[in-house]
């Protein structure tokens, strides 16, 4: 009869010894998903921070080049109405006068100077 105590609590220290380590085995595997958890997070969250800069810096970028690109558009068609103007025998006709002092064969030109400021008469 000693022997089958002996057995029974043999058997019984293994069980117990077998749900103890059971029971740190789930509570490592629980520690792991956790830690694995943590760390997706904080990388979730990181990857959030790093991209909302990168669309605030591309936004600023982006209104910087419309800004360029509508100066570049109002200069353009000030260079389009200038060559229209110029294109045509009139415009060739006043860009002449008015920068080349050209006149017209029966025309005389008269130039007057008037003082600047800070010269004497």
């Amino acid at each position: 009869m000693k022997t089958n105590q002996a057995r029974t609590e043999n058997q019984n220290i293994k069980k117990n010894s077998q749900i103890t380590t059971s029971k740190k085995s789930k509570k490592i595997k629980i520690s792991f998903l956790t830690v694995l958890l943590a760390i997706f997070i904080l990388q979730l969250f990181f990857g959030l921070i790093i991209n909302s800069a990168k669309i605030y810096s591309l936004k600023t970028k982006i209104s910087k080049l419309e800004d360029i690109n509508k100066t570049a558009e109002r200069k353009n068609q000030h260079l389009r109405e200038e060559l229209e103007k110029y294109s045509s025998n009139s415009g060739v006709e006043a860009l002449a006068r008015n920068r080349l002092l050209f006149t017209k064969e029966d025309e005389t030109l008269v130039i007057i100077k008037t003082p600047q400021s800070g010269e004497s008469e």
